[in-house]
């Protein structure tokens, strides 16, 4: 029965040396191929691209058939082929232990700052973060991360259910995980949404710097450039500022219906004056406003952020509301530049202001530094949007990932709204007024059964510069048995259970006052195997060779 089996032209072939030469030419290759894409687009790229391909993994399976059914067919145990045996255990051992951690071995980061404990492993596999905010719960949101394909290339399945969550179907049209942004305008759906974009630069002597304003977000509406301040206030009309700006014991001032109405004159809470009631006005910890107009519609302001009252949950600008509430204290403080309606400039500080028309292209100068800024484009009604495509990586730490999401009712199946979603920021998506989505792609988050903290970072420096010559980290170990100080630098790992942490990067903290650490952690359940192969391989060899030169001697007499 053995011998037939030895005989069957499969086994034959499927043991034979022209496979395991052409096995381990192809295994070589695709080794070489990897380290040079591995050099060029990071490690990354390289793990999905080749050493995870299905090419790669079908030769390493291959090679281990190989291996095996060589070493059967050479079955019963004889002694003399002891050495042999044990080559071909340690290879088929170093093969199955590469496959253990290449699927079930951890590869990852973690961050440690100054006096903060954390537990968190970052592993460079991107996952889809949601987080739900149904209606009037704000609070406490549903969540979820969603592992999303592990493809190198661009993936496709419209209209396709991906995950689903509380009364709605999300679906995963495109995915790209190596993406790079292209920034498109769009027409705003409602002609109602009155958006502004201005994209502009600074001039002076010996420098340039350009930047953009909207209105599309808190963060967009202002700038800081030095001492200079920039305010999109496209809301306000340039007579009622005008009016008002120099006069100190005008705090507040509301514009409605092209109505110029400073706050002071509202004196009693709840009393209506020109069609506006004051229902709260919330000084500390933050200025805080909330005006009813005379439809009933209640507006809520930050003036320290903004002109524009917020709206879904404090997350965005509600640019259709036909209020604005301005602070003056921050324009008149220091060197201010204001945009305002009908493309309008108001430049000024304190009691000293000049008022000028916009002309594209054209350099207004300011009072201050000798610094001119120039217009070089106006956006109206059209809102930025962000469209991505594939781009080989140049750096694991430039790497981006991007999705295209559709999120659909359950109840209809109607889509509700269509988005990008990326890895560079927090997407908040609006499904309606009073729920929404924040979405992210982040990588993939293992949790340590420990927490560890940055106790003290040390960097030494080559003398005569700035450049780092060595650097060690100083940790604070928490676990079940204490407190545990650890000191990791290079060639000095940390070893704590099955994991091992390894001294990797750094980044400076306020001005390089203070520093964090990045430790690169492993775990590697296959490593055993891999070492126990090694061995087997390294013994075989030796009785191999033995064996072989004492059967040789006699044939040299």
């Amino acid at each position: 029965m053995w011998n037939k089996f030895c005989k069957d032209k499969t086994v034959k072939f499927m043991s034979s040396l022209k496979l395991a030469v052409f096995l381990l030419v192809v295994f070589v290759l695709l080794s070489i191929w990897g380290t040079i894409v591995e050099s060029m687009y990071g490690a990354s790229y390289a793990k999905w691209q080749v050493y995870l391909s299905p090419l790669f993994i079908l030769t390493e399976v291959l090679l281990f058939i190989n291996i095996l059914f060589a070493t059967l067919v050479r079955l019963p145990f004889k002694k003399a082929r002891f050495g042999f045996y044990m080559i071909h255990l340690g290879l088929m051992s170093i093969l199955v232990g590469a496959a253990i951690t290449a699927f079930f071995g951890i590869d990852g980061s973690i961050t440690l700052l100054p006096g903060k404990k954390t537990n968190a492993i970052s592993i460079n596999e991107p996952v889809l973060v949601v987080h739900y905010w149904p209606k009037n719960e704000t609070k406490h949101p549903q969540m979820a991360n969603v592992s999303l394909p592990k493809v190198v290339r661009e993936y496709k399945k419209p209209s396709k259910t991906f995950f689903s969550f509380a009364e709605y179907n999300l679906s995963l049209d495109r995915y790209i995980p190596f993406a790079k942004s292209n920034t498109i305008w769009q027409p705003v759906k409602d002609p109602k949404q009155k958006t502004v974009s201005m994209m502009m630069e600074i001039k002076g002597h010996g420098f340039q710097r350009m930047f953009e304003l909207s209105n599309l977000s808190y963060e967009e509406t202002e700038k800081h450039l030095g001492p200079l301040f920039f305010q999109m206030a496209p809301q306000l009309n340039q007579e009622c500022l005008k009016k008002y700006i120099t006069d100190k014991k005008i705090k507040y001032l509301i514009e409605t219906d092209n109505k110029c109405i400073p706050l002071s004159q509202l004196t009693t809470k709840g009393e209506s004056f020109e069609g506006l009631i004051v229902k709260s006005l919330q000084q500390k910890p933050i200025v805080k406003a909330s005006i009813v107009l005379k439809n009933s519609k209640e507006y809520v302001f930050y003036p320290s952020k903004a002109v524009y009252p917020v709206v879904g949950g404090e997350l965005g600008l509600d640019l259709q509301a036909p209020i604005a509430f301005v602070e003056l204290n921050r324009f008149r403080e220091r060197p201010s530049v204001l945009f305002l309606k009908d493309d309008s400039l108001a430049i000024g500080k304190h009691e000293k202001w000049s008022f000028h028309d916009i002309q594209i292209h054209k350099a207004q100068p300011l009072p201050w530094m000798n610094i001119n800024i120039v217009v070089n484009r106006i956006i109206k009604n059209k809102i930025r949007d962000t469209e991505w495509s594939f781009d080989l990586p140049r750096d694991d730490a430039k790497t981006h990932y991007a999705a295209k999401v559709t999120v659909r009712s359950k109840k209809d199946g109607k889509e509700v709204l269509t988005a990008w979603v990326d890895s560079t920021k927090v997407n908040t998506l609006m499904l309606s007024e009073q729920s929404y989505l924040h979405m992210k792609i982040a990588h993939r988050q293992h949790t340590l059964p420990y927490q560890l903290e940055l106790d003290r970072f040390k960097m030494d420096t080559n003398p005569g510069t700035m450049q780092a010559a060595s650097y060690e980290s100083f940790v604070k170990v928490y676990d079940a048995q204490g407190i545990q100080n650890e000191h990791v630098y290079m060639n000095n790992p940390l070893k704590k259970g099955k994991f091992t942490f390894y001294q990797s990067s750094y980044f400076s903290l306020n001005n390089k006052k203070e520093y964090a650490s990045v430790l690169s952690v492993n775990y590697d359940p296959g490593r055993w195997l891999k070492y126990l192969g090694s061995l087997f391989l390294v013994l075989g060899s030796i009785l191999h060779y033995l064996k072989r030169k004492k059967v040789s001697k006699p044939m040299e007499k």
